[in-house]
Order: C-alpha cells, then sequence, then structure tokens
C-alpha cells in the first residue's frame, strides 16, 4: 500500500500536534497568553487565548494559569462537564497540584516547568484524551477504534482486519521495534 509523504515517514510535513487540536489559553493577560501561544508553536503546540465561559470551551483543550483565581476557579468548576483535557500552570505546591489533578484535570505544573516539557505533557494529555475516545493519531493517520476505521490525511482507507490491527499496533506504539 502506497500513501502521500509525510514528516514522520521521512516525506513532507503535515504541522499541528497529530489529533489537530487547538489548545485555548485561559487566565492572564491577552499579550501574555499571545506570547504563550508563540513558544508553544516551537513545540508543535497549536494555541489561540480564550476569554469566554468556560461552558462556551467544553469539547477544546485547556491550558489555564492557576496562579489567576478566579479565572481558574471557573474551569474547576466547569470540570465535570469537560469532554476534553484541562492543563493547570502554575499550580505552585505539590497539594495544589494534586488538588486539580484529583478534581478532574488532566495535568497540573509549577509555573517554573520548561516550556518543552510543558508542550509534552500538553500532547500526552491530548492523546490520552482522545486513546479515551477510541481514537489514535500518528504520522496522518486518524484510526477510530470503535469503528474499526483508518483515514489517512482524511481518504479512509480499506483494509482487512489483519491490516488494520497491524497498523494499529504500530500507530500505539511509535518509535519502537515491534
Amino acid at each position: 500500500m502506497k500513501f502521500p509523504s509525510d514528516a514522520a515517514l521521512g516525506g513532507a510535513a503535515t504541522g499541528g500536534t497529530g489529533s489537530g487540536s487547538r489548545w485555548l489559553l485561559v487566565g492572564g493577560d491577552n499579550l501574555g497568553l499571545e506570547r504563550m501561544a508563540l513558544i508553544l508553536a516551537h513545540f508543535g503546540i497549536d494555541a489561540q487565548p480564550f476569554a469566554r465561559d468556560p461552558a462556551d470551551a467544553r469539547h477544546r483543550p485547556v491550558l489555564c494559569d492557576a496562579r489567576q483565581r478566579e479565572t481558574a476557579s471557573l474551569w474547576i468548576n466547569d470540570l465535570p462537564s469537560r469532554s476534553a483535557p484541562l492543563v493547570f500552570i502554575g499550580a505552585g505546591t505539590s497539594g495544589t497540584r494534586a488538588r486539580l489533578i484529583d478534581a478532574g484535570a488532566a495535568d497540573a505544573v509549577s509555573a517554573r516547568i520548561g516550556t518543552g516539557e510543558l508542550a509534552a505533557r500538553m500532547k500526552a494529555a491530548d492523546r490520552f484524551h482522545q486513546a479515551m475516545r477510541g481514537q489514535v493519531h500518528l504520522a496522518g493517520f486518524s484510526f477510530d477504534t470503535g469503528l474499526r476505521q483508518v483515514r489517512w490525511r482524511g481518504t479512509t482507507l480499506s483494509l482487512m482486519p489483519r491490516e488494520y490491527d497491524l497498523l494499529l499496533m504500530l500507530a500505539r506504539q511509535p518509535g519502537r521495534a515491534i
């Protein structure tokens, strides 16, 4: 089977976070959030500032500044209704981080975290969320494990069951020899 080239396979780049999720950045001033979005873009995270009600973003991944207590409490109260990851940055103590994660946040980190590690944690939270929904994304492939369908850059592929299972197994373990 032949596929168009892809950066992860040594071909042309496709860009994005793999799942296509655009992260929303909340808490703090708009200029600071725009700066954070630019920095995260260097690590493959597509992000934009967001200043509306948490109910308007229940299905979008969010990075929230926990140091903005009023904003953070709005997002904490909305956690039971969310269907997308919520990551808190700026949680100063291990107790605060534990309470945020216990409340339902995908992750909570200190403000002293490196941007590369923050981006990796955001990607991991997004991958975990996608996997819980039965979706796996890698190198232009999108798997829906509930429907047992695979798409390559938006085109549904017709695969035999064994081909599907093998490709899915490889996609779930990127970079490992199988």
